[in-house]
């Protein structure tokens, strides 16, 4: 019989222990080979930032300026207009890929943008709306009404998915990305047996600029991804540790970026401001 309690139970032991003041916590980046097993292990890992869309909700005009827009620009890289009908109040909800470039300077592209974006930087909007009336303002994040990003693609480590993804990994499970709340939507759009993956969502607005993992130029090219997995629930609390410290010796220059996210999510469980959500009782 494995000696794992369920999840449940595992996620409300916790919540017990956080309020009494007794959860131990363990960073991925700080292992000390002690061996000793804490409650939850917080392990950051890194996954490529090339699958990633943000929607945005973008301030373009006042009430009535125009009926709908047709083409939504920032810093000159043109969105997918959504459908939501928002138009005649001035305000437009549109899509950015990173794959997306500036129609005016080639090597500008949607990482270079989502990158400004997260460094709240002064945005250049043009729009174009269907009445052919041209409107530009200026934003930037703090000024925005919503803004969200989603991972379609973001690759886990098989192992670590193998031990974790009933008790952190499932749809629904919160975590963090680039220092932000964020859930887990489900699988990654080609996740494989060979190459696992999943889809993450989270907010922009409290991802921190300081835990971007970014090229030699400052642009973001990879997530800051922060997941707590309670080892009580794990088949092999002791194999789970041993991967973790694999992974993070892997971490090289970001090391630090990493390390700095485990320390937030962690601080978080201790003062019980993160909660682990319940994936449920099995089918």
């Amino acid at each position: 019989m494995s000696n794992t309690i369920s999840t449940t139970l595992a996620v409300a032991a916790l919540r017990s222990k956080a309020q009494a003041g007794t959860l131990d916590v363990a960073l991925a980046h700080a292992l000390d080979g002690s061996g000793n097993l804490p409650d939850i292990l917080v392990i950051a890992t890194q996954a490529s930032a090339v699958d990633t869309g943000c929607l945005f909700l973008v301030p373009v005009a006042g009430r009535g300026a125009f009926t709908r827009a047709g083409i939504l620009g920032l810093n000159d890289v043109h969105g997918f207009i959504g459908p939501a009908p928002n138009e005649r109040l001035g305000v437009v909800d549109v899509l950015f890929t990173s794959d997306m470039t500036s129609l005016t300077n080639p090597s500008y592209d949607g990482l270079k943008l989502f990158t400004d974006i997260l460094n709240d930087k002064q945005l250049k909007i043009y729009c174009q709306s269907l009445e052919m009336t041209e409107h530009h303002a200026v934003t930037r994040l703090s000024k925005l009404q919503f803004a969200r990003m989603t991972v379609y693609d973001s690759v886990v480590d098989k192992e670590l998915l193998a031990m974790a993804s009933a008790n952190a990994m499932f749809p629904g499970a919160r975590l963090h990305l680039n220092g932000a709340d964020a859930i887990v939507a489900g699988s990654g759009c080609r996740s494989s047996d060979d190459k696992p993956s999943l889809a993450l969502i989270a907010d922009m607005f409290t991802m921190k600029p300081e835990l971007l993992l970014t090229d030699e130029a400052g642009v973001l090219n990879r997530h800051n991804i922060v997941f707590a997995i309670p080892t009580a629930s794990v088949a092999d609390p002791k194999a789970l540790m041993k991967r973790a410290a694999a992974i993070a010796a892997t971490a090289d220059a970001d090391a630090e970026k990493l390390l700095a996210a485990e320390k937030i999510l962690a601080a978080e469980l201790i003062s019980d401001v993160f909660h682990q959500v319940d994936p449920g009782p099995k089918a």
